[in-house]
């Protein structure tokens, strides 16, 4: 997981940079990080540590996860005004869960993927504010967010370097913000039941295509 950095000193996040884990969470991914390696020298069990970075998509529960893409569809959906920490220009690292997926499955049977970790990021930086104004024009919504202040521990910005999923996993990520947003809201609107061609489309074919 991402958060065993902490607060990087420079951007994009590269697996050679020191771990700082600022939470418990965090701690304790370092800390299975720590077993995973011991195990491989000292026993050779091959394993892997992915460091996932701001994963989304379809299925993720925001109530149950605290996810800021969920969390927002159903906000616009809803037509409430969405609440976005004072922070929300600082940028983060999305990742769509196909392309996490396919780092996970690449990783199994990487031969030189043993013993390592490895940042499992999108490589491209949005903020909070960013991925909302995305949404309000998939959903046709013209809310205004309400900025308030975090009240637990602010995030830092966080971008992967993927060079080293890219070297070892020969893996890059294929879905672009537009298009995995769009896939995220056209399954909570498919839930609900609502007309299929509700979206608005956002983008040129280009930002929308998959790269």
């Amino acid at each position: 997981c991402a958060s065993v950095y902490g607060a990087a000193a420079s951007m994009p996040i590269g697996e050679d940079c020191p771990p700082q884990p600022v939470s418990v969470f965090a701690a304790s991914k370092l800390a299975g990080e720590i077993y995973c390696r011991a195990y491989h020298s000292a026993h050779k069990l091959e394993t892997v540590s992915l460091r996932y970075f701001t994963v989304y998509g379809p299925r993720q529960n925001g109530v149950a996860e605290g996810a800021l893409v969920p969390t927002l569809i159903d906000t616009l959906r809803r037509h409430r005004r969405p609440l976005i920490a004072a922070d929300g220009r600082m940028a983060q690292d999305f990742l769509y869960v196909e392309d996490a997926v396919h780092a996970t499955l690449a990783a199994a049977v990487a031969p030189g993927a043993a013993g390592r970790a490895i940042n499992v990021g999108s490589g491209q930086a949005a903020s909070a504010l960013e991925v909302l104004d995305i949404l309000k024009r998939l959903l046709r919504s013209d809310a205004v967010p309400r900025l308030i202040r975090r009240p637990t521990e602010a995030l830092s910005p966080m971008t992967a370097r993927t060079t080293l999923a890219a070297q070892l996993l020969g893996c890059t990520p294929r879905v672009s913000l537009v298009s995995g947003l769009e896939r995220a809201a056209q399954f909570f609107v498919d839930a609900e039941q609502v007309d299929e061609h509700v979206l608005a489309e956002v983008g040129s074919h280009e930002e929308r295509a998959d790269v």
